[in-house]
């Protein structure tokens, strides 16, 4: 009878070390996740900063009212490093998305101000202004949503009201 006994007591020490090895196991799966998710959205959260703001210069985003189907749109950033920013122009109810990215690039319908057609991203702490074509209509609103660390962060900035571009 004390074998028996003794063998409850061993199946017991045994599932008791599974189920700790199971928990320990599901808590380093567990916990990398969160740590990920955790600094993903720490970089979204530095935009909440002063001085870290991704924003739309109101003064240089305009339209093309004479026919030209082009809008003009220009991006500041602020002391922070951004991997890439997501333009979504709406106009005439659709809608229309560019990522702009710190590696030199073409995007069709997309150059510089100055003509350039390799476009990127400013650099912290500066600002540049691009040239959209293939706009006929009025734009509805041009929004950015900067992408840090991977992750897309909330819309930064909004502009909603656009002025004759002729008149800069």
């Amino acid at each position: 009878m004390n074998k028996r006994g003794m063998s409850g007591v061993v199946v017991a020490i045994i599932m008791i070390g599974i189920v700790m090895v199971a928990a320990v196991t599901l808590w380093v799966f567990v916990r990398g996740i969160l740590d990920e998710e955790i600094d993903k959205g720490k970089s979204c959260f530095e935009l909440l900063q002063g001085g870290n703001k991704v924003t739309l210069n109101d003064d240089y985003t305009c339209y093309f009212y004479r026919g030209d189907n082009k809008i003009q749109f220009s991006i500041n950033i602020g002391n922070i490093l951004v991997d890439e920013v997501l333009v979504a122009i709406s106009a005439g109810g659709s809608s229309d998305s560019i990522t702009l990215t710190n590696d030199v690039q073409l995007i069709d319908g997309i150059e510089f101000l100055n003509g350039t057609t390799e476009v990127s991203l400013p650099g912290k702490n500066s600002g540049l202004t691009y040239i959209k074509t293939g706009v006929s209509v009025p734009p509805d609103s041009v929004r950015i949503a900067p992408i840090i660390n991977g992750k897309q962060c909330e819309v930064t900035d909004s502009v909603v009201e656009f002025f004759d571009c002729e008149l800069i």
